[in-house]
């Protein structure tokens, strides 16, 4: 496998506790082990949630 894709649904804790029930840190965790562990070539997918997960605050947050 030369690439996977990994989709972060947000940039928020409080996000993925309340609407996935589950934690990002979890999923930093995979996207970390891919990038340093692997040849892998990490995609990452955020679709954008109006009022939800797309804030200026977020959205820099997660491309910083």
């Amino acid at each position: 496998m030369h690439a996977a894709n990994v989709d972060l649904k947000a940039f928020t804790e409080d996000f993925y506790r309340k609407v996935c029930a589950a934690h990002l840190a979890n999923v930093l965790d995979t996207l970390r082990y891919l990038r340093h562990q692997t040849d892998v070539c990490p995609e990452i997918t955020t679709l954008l949630i109006p009022g939800s997960n797309d804030s200026d605050d977020e959205i820099a947050a997660e491309v910083g």
